[in-house]
């Protein structure tokens, strides 16, 4: 229930038609608030409501909200875009008065709005002294923690889970697009634009545009992402690209390759410089050239291994990791995920070792390696 002396800031999107079961909260909000209760349009779904529960309104179908702060604002629209809500959200900003920001209606009208505005309290004044330090910077570990506790959730089959770290992931995107807006660098709606307006012009097969070519095939994701960037790059410098630890090198000549982020892990960026290069036509006509690449990283490893050739045979791993990366996709499988599907089996059955030790309440230190390779193969043999 509102105060009666507070100047309240709210905002009610309404998306289904109102009849008097309105819920409670949003009731006596209405009966009890002090504030000009202004509705979007004639047209609003919940202008029956008001009427007949005697509550005086105005209607305010021009931009014209700035002369309506004095007293605050309940302000009550159908349409979630509603060009007066950012106008409202910068006014009690200015003033720094509390916004409320409620929805009636179908649970898949909610927008990232109410989100963005609880950002905003966690790094404004009284808010969270950890989130109000944070940076682009310091957010970095963040974001790649939370993007793989989507996958392990998503590998554990496990839908609660699925969606609670899709929402911590989410929640990375909102900090970033809060901090950017704080630097005056972008905004949240920028970003949904941008994804937005990507999706559509990068699938000319769907939507068409400039990009659908008559009588051709259309062109590629990554020869539109190309384009792009050679007609638009909006870099502050556009001779230098930043490395993973953000220091800045000059950048070399324009290729199909820029694509590939230079801050992803090493594994991710082999695949996808191979995934280019086949869309460019580089690449084994099928998996026994890649197979045989294998075979041939491997003879030269051995080489470099026999000459105790240190600095050749780190060469020669990662050369033979990326011939491994290379077989994979022709087989259409992740190396990534097979390697965490390795690493999860390798943590299974240690997990029996340990237990196996434990129960003769015996150290580790206590067994050799062929003891403990013996209880290696009794997982192994169980099929864990």
């Amino acid at each position: 229930m509102i105060s009666q002396n507070r100047i309240c800031f709210d905002i009610l999107i309404v998306t289904q038609p109102v009849t008097k079961h309105i819920s409670l909260e949003y009731y006596r909000k209405l009966m009890n608030s002090n504030c000009n209760i202004l509705v979007s349009n004639s047209k609003s779904k919940i202008i029956e409501f008001l009427q007949s529960e005697q509550i005086h309104y105005q209607i305010i179908e021009q931009d014209s909200i700035d002369t309506w702060g004095t007293n605050g604002i309940f302000y009550i629209t159908d349409n979630r875009k509603d060009n007066n809500i950012s106008q409202i959200l910068s006014l009690a900003k200015e003033r720094g008065v509390d916004i409320d920001i409620n929805f009636l209606g179908p649970q898949e009208e909610l927008s990232l709005l109410p989100l963005k505005m609880v950002m905003e309290k966690l790094r404004g004044p009284g808010g969270c002294e950890f989130d109000k330090k944070q940076t682009h910077q310091t957010l970095k570990p963040y974001l790649i923690e939370e993007a793989y506790e989507v996958i392990e959730a998503i590998h554990e089959q496990n839908p609660d889970s699925v969606c609670e770290e899709l929402g911590d992931l989410l929640l990375q995107v909102i900090f970033h697009a809060q901090v950017a807006e704080e630097q005056g660098e972008f905004q949240l709606d920028e970003v949904l634009t941008k994804l937005k307006d990507k999706l559509i012009t990068r699938h000319p097969h769907v939507f068409g545009g400039k990009y659908a070519q008559t009588g051709t095939d259309p062109l590629s994701w990554e020869e539109i992402k190309l384009e792009e960037q050679q007609n638009n790059r909006k870099s502050p410098n556009q001779n230098e690209i930043d490395d993973r630890e953000g220091n800045k090198h000059p950048r070399e000549s324009k290729s199909v390759l820029d694509k590939v982020p230079q801050a992803a892990p090493a594994l991710v960026k082999a695949e996808k410089i191979q995934k280019i290069g086949k869309k460019m036509g580089f690449d084994w006509e099928n998996s026994s050239g890649a197979y045989e690449k294998v075979n041939e990283e491997f003879t030269e490893l051995q080489d470099a291994y026999q000459q105790e050739n240190w600095e050749k045979l780190e060469e020669e791993i990662g050369d033979i990791i990326f011939s491994l990366v290379n077989l994979a996709r022709f087989f259409n499988i992740s190396t990534e995920v097979s390697l965490e599907r390795t690493n999860e089996k390798f943590r299974r059955r240690f997990r029996y070792i340990e237990d196996k030790v434990r129960k003769q309440n015996e150290k580790f230190s206590n067994y050799s390696l062929e003891e403990l390779d013996n209880y290696w193969d009794e997982a192994k043999k169980r099929g864990i």
